[in-house]
């Protein structure tokens, strides 16, 4: 039996540049997080912190498909190359570079990105700018980045913290429904 791709989708909050691209963005999150478990949830300021979700992954062999929601395609760049080491501006070219992790990259852009700076996009990875286009059943890992030297505008600002106060408000309806249920089971238990 072989066992499927782990998915993993990356939102960078810099991707959001206006109104449309953030209600766009939390349309698009809000259809898949209630089915992620909350322990494979990262939010962070940088986008090098997803280090924590795909390093697992890589050291117990497991392969991947990742979907990068992102104003930068973050493969690789002249000031920093995937040769110094894993930082956020590289972060998927140097996991790309890791044989057999990466079965799959696409990349969801917005139309005033720049898929050429730094390097040829197209022979690396999938690239579209419509949320349509991404056809996932579902997602096994969501890391969120605030990429504060970048999402510099209110739109992308908000959105970071309107994905924050929804990852909240999830996994505190999910450890409810967990104590609830636990509590249910104790007392069928003590009473039997």
């Amino acid at each position: 039996m072989t066992e499927t791709n782990k998915n993993i989708l990356s939102v960078d909050c810099d991707f959001v540049k206006d109104s449309k691209s953030l209600v766009e963005l939390i349309k698009f999150v809000l259809q898949y997080i209630d089915k992620i478990e909350d322990t494979h949830i990262v939010i962070s300021q940088k986008h090098v912190d997803i280090y924590y979700i795909l390093e697992p992954l890589l050291k117990n062999k497991k392969t991947i498909d990742v979907v990068s929601i992102d104003h930068h395609h973050d493969l690789t760049y002249p000031h920093f190359p995937i040769e110094k080491g894993l930082a956020s501006s590289n972060w998927l070219g140097y996991y790309l570079m890791k044989p057999n992790f990466i079965d799959n990259a696409y990349w969801l852009s917005n139309y005033t990105s720049d898929p050429d700076a730094g390097v040829k996009c197209e022979d690396w990875i999938t690239i579209t700018k419509t949320f349509d286009d991404i056809a996932f059943d579902s997602f096994d890992y969501l890391f969120i980045c605030e990429s504060p030297s970048y999402a510099t505008n209110e739109f992308s600002l908000c959105a970071y913290r309107i994905l924050i106060e929804i990852i909240d408000d999830v996994t505190a309806k999910i450890a409810s429904i967990t104590r609830s249920f636990l509590k249910r089971l104790l007392t069928v238990f003590k009473a039997g």
